[in-house]
């Protein structure tokens, strides 16, 4: 072959729809260049389209087309509509001469996994009255090394009170034909895990080469309402960092509330609103709680931001309910406080402190606007 024509470019498989939006080199020419007189070329071209079925996430890639030219004439070329960079810097005037052909190379960098990559490139022709343009391609599957199902986090809802939950998914490779965990562990002392080998049938629908089902067991003991505790994977593939898979959900607390008339009361964000006031009257809320416990229990507030609000706790001794205790949580702006508004990430704060084994410190959120 006497001349490479160069198409060099990085591909991502973000792009891959953007039907319409194309990046052209300097060197683009119209179609409907003026090609001076004589006999014309013939563009003759084996493969137009390379399956390369399957690469890695972050892998490159190459791959050359043979364009040859079958005419009389020299066979005129330009580069046309691409997602990469396009140059026919190593032929001269873009021109083939009869009987001679061209080699033009894709280059391409997959970023994302996709099941259908796809790229192509457009090579004008614009002497062959029988072919005005040449359309090359690739394609074929970006694959991770590891895939999990499920995939990001691990949503296991509400967790038992009273005994370890266990929850089960898989990671697995379409692309190796094996590889070894070297161990699963939780960030946190709540969270273990285990590895066993998935047999042929689960491999088989997953269309996986190896894999394993991933056991990790939640401790009752966790401590937060919501959680999000990270499984570490390890395995011996070279060069890769540990598979962290989140898992969450909502440990259910032996608590309970209830918010006496004149302000707003959100129990997910355990947050106490007392909405707008003038600042020299101030406004107060009362707020009861019942803790489920069998046994006594001791709450006291520890500290308050603002340091002017007010606060304090006391428990309802004569609710008799067998099982539960009931705590009165009193919360005030006082009057004549300076004019304030804390909302959101800056609203107020006041901490309780128990002795409840699984409740060990309170924190509420106190929004208010004082004009």
């Amino acid at each position: 072959m006497k001349s490479i024509l160069a198409l060099i470019g990085a591909f991502g498989v973000a792009g891959l729809l953007l039907a319409g939006v194309w990046m052209g080199g300097p060197d683009v020419a119209p179609p409907d260049e003026i090609v001076n007189a004589g006999p014309p070329g013939k563009a003759v071209v084996d493969q137009t389209e390379h399956a390369f079925e399957t690469m890695l996430v972050g892998d490159k890639a190459r791959h050359a087309f043979v364009i040859r030219n079958e005419g009389d004439g020299p066979l005129v070329l330009r580069t046309g509509k691409t997602s990469c960079k396009c140059t026919l810097s190593h032929l001269e005037n873009g021109n083939l001469a009869a009987g001679e052909s061209v080699e033009v190379e894709l280059v391409w960098t997959a970023e994302h996994a996709s099941p259908e990559f796809r790229q192509s490139a457009v090579i004008n022709v614009l002497n062959d009255p029988d072919r005005r343009e040449i359309l090359l391609t690739v394609r074929g599957v970006v694959a991770n090394e590891l895939d999990s199902i499920p995939r990001d986090e691990w949503n296991v809802g509400t967790i038992a009170e009273n005994r370890p939950t266990t929850v089960t998914g898989v990671v697995y490779s379409t692309v190796r034909d094996s590889f070894e965990i070297l161990g699963v562990t939780g960030r946190s002392g709540y969270l273990s895990g285990e590895a066993v080998p998935l047999g042929d049938e689960r491999l088989g629908e997953l269309k996986a080469k190896c894999g394993y089902e991933i056991r990790a067991t939640l401790e009752p003991e966790m401590p937060g309402r919501q959680f999000r505790e990270t499984l570490v994977v390890r395995t011996d593939l070279p060069d890769r960092e540990p598979l962290e898979l989140h898992i969450v959900g909502n440990r259910p607390e032996p608590l309970e509330f209830l918010a006496l008339a004149g302000f707003t009361f959100h129990s997910d964000a355990r947050a106490i609103d007392l909405g707008q006031f003038e600042a020299k009257r101030g406004k107060s809320a009362t707020l009861l709680i019942f803790i489920e416990s069998e046994s006594d229990v001791e709450m006291e507030v520890v500290s308050r931001d603002p340091d002017y609000l007010t606060a304090y706790v006391v428990e309802n001794e004569e609710y008799q309910v067998k099982g539960k205790k009931q705590f009165r949580l009193e919360v005030a702006v006082p009057p004549g406080s300076p004019p304030l508004a804390r909302l959101q990430r800056d609203s107020g704060k006041v901490m309780v402190k128990t002795t409840h084994p699984k409740l060990p410190e309170l924190k509420f959120h106190v929004q208010f606007v004082a004009y």
